[in-house]
C-alpha cells in the first residue's frame, strides 16, 4: 500500500475532479426520475479503450415511491428486486437507488475499457458475509473479474464508484447531507487529535463534520468491513484541501448540490475518478 501511496504523491493529485468535456458517461435510462445523470459525449461515436486507471464515479437522485416501482423493474434482476421487497420502505428506497447508481457506474466504467453497452439485467450485485457489494456479470464473468464496486445511499441520493484496478486496497464511497451535528456526535466520532484540524477553506463547523465523517466512511468502506460502530479507528492524520489522509491513503471530498440538498461525496483516491453528478 505504501508503494501505491508514494506513487500517487509523487504527481499533482485529481481525485473527485468534474468530469473531462470528452468523457463518455453512458445514460442508460430515459426517465425524469434520475434527475442527475447528464449524457456527455456522441454516442454514435464509440468511446477509445483506454489502459489508464479512471474509476467511474456516478450519482442519482430518485423522487417518490412510483418512480422507484417503475425504475427497480428496469435496472433491477428478479433476484435483486425479491431482496430489495424484503426490506422496509427506506432500507428499500435506498437499496433500489444504490444499485441504479452501481449499474450506472459500472457501464460508464466498462463501456471505458471497451465493452460494448450493458444491459442492466446482466449485472448482478449482491453482499457478501460483511455486507460489502459483490458484483458479478452474466456472460462476462472472466471479462470482469476484477471489477469492484461500492455502494452509498442518503435519503433520495445514491452514489456508486466502480473500479477494475488491480490494487491491493479496496475502494470505497460514501454521501452525507449537510446538516447539524451537534457536539456529541463530534465527541462520539472524531479522535482528539481530528478536533485540532483547520477546516477546509469555506467550510463551516457542520460542513466540515460531515466532510470528516463521509470520508471516514469510504475509507472504512474501502477495507470491506465498515466502520463497525467504531469510528475513532479511522484517524484523519492530514489534510490538503479537500482530501483527508486516513490509514495511508487519501480521500477526496467535494461539496455538491444533489435532491436540493448541500452533500458531501467522499471517495478513496488512487487514480483519477470520473464522476457523472449534476451541480447547481
Amino acid at each position: 500500500m505504501s508503494d501505491v501511496v508514494d506513487a500517487r504523491e509523487r504527481r499533482p493529485p485529481v481525485g473527485l475532479a468534474a468530469p473531462r468535456p470528452d468523457a463518455h458517461l453512458i445514460d442508460l435510462i430515459s426517465t425524469d426520475a434520475v434527475v442527475d445523470l447528464t449524457r456527455r459525449g456522441d454516442r454514435s461515436t464509440p468511446p477509445v479503450p483506454t489502459t489508464e486507471e479512471v474509476d467511474h464515479a456516478v450519482a442519482i437522485a430518485i423522487a417518490g415511491h412510483t418512480a422507484r416501482d417503475g425504475l427497480a423493474e428496469r435496472w433491477l434482476t428478479a433476484a435483486e428486486r425479491t431482496a430489495a421487497d424484503a426490506l422496509g420502505p427506506r432500507a428499500r428506497a435506498g437499496r433500489v437507488g444504490g444499485r441504479i447508481a452501481a449499474k450506472q457506474a459500472i457501464a460508464s466504467h466498462l463501456i471505458s475499457r471497451g465493452f460494448a453497452d450493458l444491459a442492466p439485467e446482466r449485472v448482478q450485485i449482491t453482499n457478501d458475509g460483511y455486507g460489502a457489494p459483490v458484483v458479478a456479470v452474466r456472460s462476462a464473468r472472466i471479462a470482469t473479474r476484477h471489477l469492484r464496486i461500492s455502494i452509498a445511499h442518503a435519503g433520495a441520493v445514491a452514489v456508486a464508484l466502480a473500479s477494475t484496478s488491480r490494487r491491493a486496497t479496496g475502494i470505497g464511497i460514501d454521501v452525507e447531507p449537510v446538516e447539524a451535528r451537534s457536539p456529541r456526535f463530534e465527541a462520539l466520532t472524531l479522535a482528539v487529535e481530528e478536533r485540532r484540524l483547520v477546516p477546509a477553506a469555506g467550510d463551516d463547523r457542520d460542513t466540515w463534520l460531515t466532510r470528516l465523517w463521509a470520508a471516514k466512511e469510504a475509507a472504512a468502506k474501502a477495507t470491506g468491513l465498515g466502520l463497525r460502530g467504531r469510528p475513532k479507528d479511522f484517524v484523519v492524520t492530514g489534510t490538503a484541501g479537500t482530501r483527508l489522509r486516513i490509514a495511508g491513503r487519501w480521500i477526496a471530498t467535494e461539496r455538491v448540490e444533489l435532491a436540493g440538498t448541500i452533500h458531501i461525496v467522499a471517495s478513496t483516491e488512487d487514480h483519477r475518478t470520473e464522476c457523472s453528478w449534476h451541480r447547481s
